[in-house]
C-alpha cells in the first residue's frame, strides 16, 4: 500500500496510486491524519491471527505481536498489580 496525500478539489484526499481511497477533506492535516489510520490499519491487519495465550495456553484472537494474553488471563493479572500497588 503507496498511500499518499493530494488535492482532490477544493480539499484534498488520500490515494493508493492514482486510486482515490477517501472522501475531501477541507485541510491537509485531516487528510494526513486519515491516511496514517489506514496506514496503521493495514499493518495491524497484517498481524491479526490466532495466538496460543502464554499464559493459559487458550487459543485467541491477537491483534498484534504486542497482544500475547487472551482477555481472562488479562483481566486477572491486571486485578493482581492493583493489589500489589496497595
Amino acid at each position: 500500500m503507496a498511500l499518499h496525500v493530494a488535492r482532490w478539489g477544493t480539499g484534498y484526499a488520500v490515494f493508493d496510486g492514482k486510486v482515490r481511497k477517501t472522501r475531501a477533506y477541507s485541510h491537509r492535516e485531516l487528510a494526513l491524519r486519515q491516511m496514517d489510520l489506514m496506514e496503521e490499519a493495514a499493518r495491524r491487519e497484517g498481524q491479526a491471527r490466532e495466538r496460543a495465550c502464554l499464559s493459559c495456553g487458550a487459543r485467541f484472537w491477537s491483534e498484534c505481536f504486542g497482544h500475547r494474553m487472551c482477555n481472562r488471563c488479562r483481566e486477572r493479572k491486571s486485578g493482581l498489580d492493583a493489589r500489589m500497588l496497595g
